[in-house]
């Protein structure tokens, strides 16, 4: 790399990092706004992740069949022959994190979702320029669903920031 090139790199790399935090504030401020975070799982999906989150922390995947197993009726989670999430453990592994250093469970999810920001930012900053860069970040951020499942512990964000992530890497 030419030192220009260089030079325009870690500019890019410190603008992203200058996305992020400014993501992470919006996230909160707004989410903050519309009623505070979501102290607790809402949905079948946030449950699921959070238990199989859980289950990580204890160091298994699943558990034993319990013992009232024909009481429990759900279709996220297995109740026999054993007690286990159905989905594969990557968003929950995440999750497991944040368990680990409990943290409350609206700060893994918003750290995802402002690293969307930065990642969104960093690609169309290479690709076009930094300007553009900030207005793909901005048309992110006008996305209701952005807000809207911004503190929520949902796969789709996990997902989201894996698959920029590999943009990147390619």
């Amino acid at each position: 790399l030419e030192p220009s090139a260089e030079l325009a790199a870690g500019r890019i790399n410190l603008a992203s990092l200058g996305v992020f935090m400014s993501a992470l504030a919006y996230v909160l401020i707004l989410t903050a706004k519309r009623g505070g975070f979501p102290f607790n799982a809402a949905g079948h999906d946030q449950f699921m992740l959070l238990l199989q989150a859980r289950q990580i922390t204890a160091g298994c995947l699943w558990m034993r069949q319990h013992a009232l197993a024909d009481f429990f009726e759900s279709f996220h989670i297995f109740t026999k022959p054993v007690y286990a999430s159905i989905y594969f453990p990557g968003t929950s592994l995440l999750l497991a994190i944040g368990m680990i250093l409990h943290l409350p469970i609206f700060v893994v999810p918003t750290l995802i979702t402002a690293g969307i920001s930065a990642m969104l930012f960093r690609i169309v900053a290479e690709i076009v320029d930094a300007g553009m860069g900030v207005i793909a970040v901005l048309m992110l951020w006008t996305l209701k669903n952005y807000i809207d499942y911004a503190a929520e512990p949902m796969s789709t964000s996990a997902v989201t920031l894996l698959a920029l992530c590999m943009v990147i890497a390619w």
